[in-house]
C-alpha cells in the first residue's frame, strides 16, 4: 500500500497534507482527491473562490502524480463528479518534480 499526500492550493494559498493517506490502488487517487477538496470546501462555506483551487497528489518520494480541480459546487455528489470527469483513473506517467522542497514534505 502506497502513501499519497493530497495538498490543496490556488497558487497563492497552500494547504499541506502532512499525514497523507495509504491508498491501495492508483484508481482510487481521484476519489481521495475529491474528498480532500470536499472537506476543505465544507470547512469554509462562505468562501467562493474554489474555481481557482486544485488538489495536488504527491507520492511518498514527493513527486507529483496527479492534479485535480476542485468541484464546481460544494454539494456535488460522487456520481456527478464522475460525469464532470473530475474522477478518472490516473494515467501512467513519469514522476514530476515536487512542488515543495523534500525537507518540507518530511516534517
Amino acid at each position: 500500500m502506497a502513501r499519497y499526500y493530497l495538498h490543496c492550493t490556488d497558487g497563492v494559498d497552500f494547504v499541506l497534507d502532512r499525514v497523507g493517506h495509504e491508498i491501495d490502488a492508483e484508481s482510487e487517487l481521484m476519489w481521495f482527491a475529491y474528498r480532500a477538496a470536499d472537506r476543505l470546501m465544507s470547512q469554509l462555506p462562505e468562501y467562493d473562490g474554489w474555481a481557482d483551487w486544485i488538489v495536488v497528489v504527491q507520492n511518498e518520494a514527493g513527486c507529483q502524480v496527479e492534479t485535480m480541480p476542485f468541484p464546481a459546487e460544494l454539494e456535488t455528489g460522487l456520481a456527478e463528479a464522475q460525469d464532470l470527469r473530475i474522477m478518472q483513473p490516473c494515467p501512467s506517467t513519469q514522476p514530476s518534480y515536487s512542488l515543495l522542497p523534500r525537507s518540507t514534505l518530511l516534517h
